[in-house]
């Protein structure tokens, strides 16, 4: 199974991103991702800087991330889009 992702951003710029992965991978990916919410991962962009919450949710098929900017802000979805793509594609961010 490829691990795949999609990105979408609501009405109050939170930025939920829901990703495919295979059942063998989702603890290793859970870790990773951890690593993104606590500020220790690879990723070198300046996103976190408007980063308010950072939920990150085992799902049935893969795992589920919704990130909500601090008042006034809104993320570059491309900044994000390269770190999870990273992270599926290399285990590493960026």
């Amino acid at each position: 199974m490829n691990n795949t992702f999609s990105l979408k951003t609501d009405e109050q710029a939170r930025v939920t991103i829901s990703m495919d992965v295979a059942a063998e991978d989702q603890s290793a990916m859970m870790e990773k991702f951890a690593a993104c919410q606590n500020g220790t991962c690879n990723c070198q962009t300046t996103e976190y800087e408007k980063l308010q919450k950072f939920d990150l949710l085992p799902t049935p098929n893969g795992l589920k991330i919704q990130l909500t900017p601090k008042a006034g802000q809104t993320f570059r979805t491309e900044e994000i889009e390269r770190c999870v793509k990273g992270n599926l594609e290399t285990g590493s961010c960026c």
